[in-house]
């Protein structure tokens, strides 16, 4: 019997999974949607700016900073322009996720 390996690759940016250029959407759990529904109330808006996403995490700016150039412990943003300095939004979708995988919802 011949059996076939498929292989799934995790987007290092994503929570989205690839298969053959694919890609699947992982449907948001039941926190994922709390937590987005509380931020687009609280904001009334689709993404957080650097400073908005800093008192949600906790966090002063320059942390945030620091984290988004070592690629490491943030949400997903788009960069809005090219310059070095351009405005960064982080959408709410990447925030709720990121905050329903570190920490726990009552």
């Amino acid at each position: 019997m011949n059996l076939d390996v498929i292989l799934l690759h995790k987007s290092s940016r994503s929570k989205a999974w690839f298969l053959k250029g694919v890609k699947m959407v992982v449907k948001p759990n039941e926190s994922t949607r709390v937590i987005y529904d509380s931020l687009r109330e609280t904001y009334g808006k689709s993404g957080l700016s650097k400073v908005e996403l800093a008192n949600e995490l906790g966090l002063g700016l320059s942390t945030v900073s620091k984290m988004m150039a070592e690629g490491m412990g943030i949400p997903n943003y788009r960069k809005i322009g090219v310059a070095k300095n351009a405005r960064v939004i982080f959408p709410l979708t990447d925030v709720a996720e990121f905050l329903a995988d570190t920490i726990k919802v009552a």
